[in-house]
């Protein structure tokens, strides 16, 4: 999965590091809530904690399937410094 761009999943949907969640060969093998059943969620929520998470979750951030997100302080700031260095 790494070698195809993947770093984490949502509910079992492997997502990329840009956020795409599509052309993982595992798609018809796995039994989960689909990308877009998760977007229309009223409250979807993650939660991460440690900074090597950083990528995982602006991954998961960009792919739009949470509305909720729970971090560490120190999560947050690593976030927040990979999202400024990509602008």
């Amino acid at each position: 999965l790494n070698d195809d761009g993947f770093c984490c999943d949502v509910a079992m949907n492997p997502v990329r590091r840009d956020g795409t969640v599509s052309g993982c060969f595992l798609e018809n093998r796995i039994i989960n809530a689909s990308p877009e059943t998760i977007r229309q969620m009223t409250n979807a929520v993650g939660i991460a904690s440690g900074v090597n998470k950083a990528a995982a979750v602006r991954a998961v951030l960009q792919s739009g399937m949470l509305n909720t997100l729970i971090i560490d302080s120190a999560l947050a700031a690593a976030v927040i410094r990979d999202m400024e260095e990509l602008q």
